[in-house]
């Protein structure tokens, strides 16, 4: 036996008796010293009534190491190295409400005590010892902690000293597969630590594919793309972060393994294909089928039919392809990973298997945990004696976010090999890729960054090319429109993400999905006035439109092509603004006045100067601040009005030259080309005026306003581990929280 001292805040000491053969007993565990509490005064005091729940200790050892075994030894931190907890039955469960995995629920006769020392690896790790969950480097920190459970009995619960002797000589870690067969049931073992896991396998990522023109000639009815589809990868996704790796021993042959997420960190996914980074061109790499080539992968999704060699995707090209695409990947999966595991105020299952020791191939069993040591949490998959109660790895698809492929003036192109061969590929922070011609690329790609599309420039962009290609697309929409041979379908996306927002920047999001009536007003009152922070915001929303759809989008009557009226055109756009204006927020008051006022609005239409809306007596008490956004307003709602007013006739026009064409292809018809170039002059004129706003929430809105129905809206919302998707007024959920 090894006698150990703890001493507390009051100089009080008892000895406690450590057995040999214990961990803390074989590392010589020498004292424990609690300097901020006085624990001793009563040492039989039951530990249910004991006056803390969580105190810091330091911990003394014959030598600063905790030997694991092997030849391995843990340097222990010096100083404030250790802590104790107790967990009474008032709280209820051990490590709080977790919505992905059954937590440990304590009864009336139940308490925990935990054990935490504190550690880093002094050197590499050694061979004969597995690891700790997840992949770590030499000097990493660790924080080892025991926790063992007590009942009471017919004289109670034990007193403190009883218990923290057990708890001492029970205190034990899981370095060696043997560890988890050994370890005692009803004791919980945790290891919190920096590092990365890692899961092999065949992973489906949506991807929405954006085909979108710009204002200039020719315009190609016969390019076909693929508009929406899975991104299909096979390979490995290795997750780096701050984690915490959870072992319960439920019963002798019941064990809960997992990974999780700790509170309030994030975590960063980087991918790498099964095979090797060299392109294969169409050929399968496996006997599943599924390419372990990005560059195929890639085409086979989003340009089917193109062969990236046919198109110059080859030498220095494909290597930079390649680097673009495996960034997209890495930034989305990032990205769908943190919103699926974003909970702020616990940590939070990422990967956790409910194993039977006894059954099943033993070796195999054996090797399935030992490889999860080292942080490779493939094998356990396989077990037919493992069950997953969560892994993060399987959940890419649902509800998750999309990879965006913005293929900017395809249609402008003759073939899509001409179009990739003659393009420069991109991508954004955000995981998009977009696919654009030489000159517009250097106009939206960040100067100090090759390949990186800046955010704000790629969305102007978008937003400039989705007019031009929507009015495009109700030129196939008419009563002669099969001329064309086309059925175009057009999307018009709003997307944001940000690692934290507050409850108002929510709100401020919230409004679009209202603006669009999909979400009901006041449905999110309650998760607004209970959450204050909001953990890895996701929040990407869509309009898409037919040839049909896009006809409403022009006139109010698409069969007579009626067109809207200024008036109808400008109170539309008021009305969608008004709705995306939170009421608290700064100028709103202002704001709302002049676009909610007919007579306001009247007033500053026959100025027409923004310099002297101070002189409308309804506005004048407003100042310079308040005034400047009221006609930054106007002036967006004008444009958009001027917009559609100028497009509409020179779409009419010719529409009504492809009813006369009698060629078989009307784009051979000389008529019927210089109609859609003169509608292509006032494209471009209008997308060279494109207002910021367009760009935003209020420009998708406004559209899918004036479209009256016409447009298949949908939102996905993710925060805090819990998504939520919007489909035409339909609410699903998918995550923590039903509902």
């Amino acid at each position: 036996m090894t006698n150990m001292t703890f001493t507390d805040k009051a100089g009080l000491s008892a000895d406690v008796q450590l057995r040999d053969d214990s961990l803390l007993g074989q590392s010589k565990l020498m004292q424990i010293l609690a300097p901020t509490v006085s624990l001793l005064a009563d040492p039989e005091q039951p530990i249910n009534q004991v006056a803390f729940r969580n105190v810091a200790l330091g911990a003394k050892f014959n030598a600063p190491s905790l030997s694991i075994g092997g030849d391995v030894d843990l340097a222990i931190t010096a100083g404030v190295n250790g802590a104790l907890s107790i967990v009474l039955p008032s709280d209820k469960m051990l490590f709080g409400q977790d919505d992905f995995v059954p937590a440990i629920p304590l009864a009336a006769d139940e308490c925990w005590m935990g054990f935490e020392l504190d550690a880093f690896l002094g050197g590499k790790l050694g061979a004969t010892v597995n690891g700790f969950g997840a992949d770590i480097a030499a000097s990493s920190k660790l924080g080892l902690t025991s926790y063992i459970l007590f009942k009471s009995t017919g004289a109670g619960f034990p007193g403190f000293k009883s218990a923290l002797t057990s708890l001492l000589n029970g205190f034990s870690a899981n370095f060696r597969v043997d560890d988890f067969r050994r370890q005692v049931p009803g004791t919980v073992n945790v290891t919190g630590l920096s590092g990365s896991i890692a899961f092999s396998g065949s992973y489906s990522l949506p991807a929405s594919v954006h085909a979108l023109a710009s204002s200039d000639l020719p315009f190609n009815y016969k390019i076909n793309v693929n508009p929406g589809a899975s991104l299909t990868i096979a390979g490995e996704i290795a997750l780096s972060g701050e984690f915490v790796v959870r072992s319960h021993k439920i019963s002798e042959t019941e064990l809960q393994l997992g990974i999780y997420k700790k509170k309030g960190s994030s975590l960063t996914a980087t991918f790498s294909a099964g095979a090797g980074l060299e392109a294969d061109f169409g050929r399968p790499t496996s006997t599943d089928g599924v390419s372990r080539d990005l560059i195929s992968t890639f085409f086979k999704t989003a340009l089917p039919g193109v062969r990236p060699e046919q198109a110059g995707i080859v030498g220095d090209r494909a290597i930079a392809l390649r680097g673009v695409l495996s960034d997209s990947i890495d930034r989305s999966l990032s990205i769908a990973m943190n919103v699926a595991c974003s909970a702020g105020t616990t940590d939070e299952a990422s990967v956790v298997y409910l194993i039977d020791l006894a059954s099943g191939d033993q070796d195999k069993t054996d090797a399935a945990l030992g490889s999860a040591l080292k942080g490779n949490w493939t094998a356990l998959e396989s077990l037919p004696n493992a069950r997953a109660l969560r892994n993060v790895f399987r959940e890419t698809h649902d509800f998750q976010h999309s990879i965006n492929i913005n293929l900017l003036g395809v249609y402008n192109a003759e073939t899509l090999t001409d179009y990739v061969s003659s393009c420069k590929i991109l991508h954004g922070d955000d995981g998009q890729i977009v696919i654009v011609d030489q000159v517009k690329a250097s106009e939206i790609e960040v100067s100090s960054k090759s390949n990186v599309a800046d955010g704000e420039k790629l969305r102007s962009a978008l937003s400039r090319e989705f007019l031009s290609t929507v009015t495009y697309a109700a030129s196939a929409g008419g009563p002669a429109g099969a001329k064309l041979n086309a059925n175009l379908s057009v999307s018009q996306v709003h997307y944001r993400y940000a690692r934290q927002m507050g409850a108002q920047q929510m709100r401020d999001e919230l409004l679009l999905g209202v603006a669009l009536s999909i979400v009901q007003p006041g449905s999110w009152d309650g998760i607004l006035a209970s959450t204050p922070n909001f953990r890895h915001v996701s929040v990407a929303a869509a309009a898409e439109y037919d040839s049909a759809g896009a006809m409403h989008l022009f006139f109010s009557d698409p069969i007579n092509q009626t067109p809207y009226t200024r008036s109808t055109l400008e109170s539309i756009g008021r009305k969608v603004m008004i709705a995306l204006i939170e009421p608290n927020s700064p100028g709103s008051t202002a704001r709302i006045l002049a676009l909610s006022s007919n007579p306001v609005w009247n007033a500053m239409n026959e100025l027409g100067a923004t310099a002297s809306f101070g002189q409308i007596p309804e506005l004048s008490h407003f100042n310079v601040n308040e005034l400047a956004v009221i006609a930054a307003d106007w002036i967006d709602v004008r444009w958009w009005a001027d917009a559609m007013l100028e497009v509409a006739p020179k779409l009419s026009e010719m529409l009504a030259a492809v009813e006369r064409s009698t060629v078989a292809d009307p784009t051979t018809d000389p008529e019927f080309m210089k109609k859609r170039e003169a509608l292509a002059h006032v494209l471009g004129a209008v997308s060279r005026t494109t207002r910021s706003a367009f760009s935003e929430g209020w420009g998708l809105a406004v559209m899918a306003t004036l479209s009256n129905g016409a447009a298949k809206l949908s939102m996905d919302i993710g925060w805090n581990s819990q998504i939520r998707h919007y489909q035409n007024r339909q609410a699903l959920s998918a995550g923590a929280q039903q509902g």
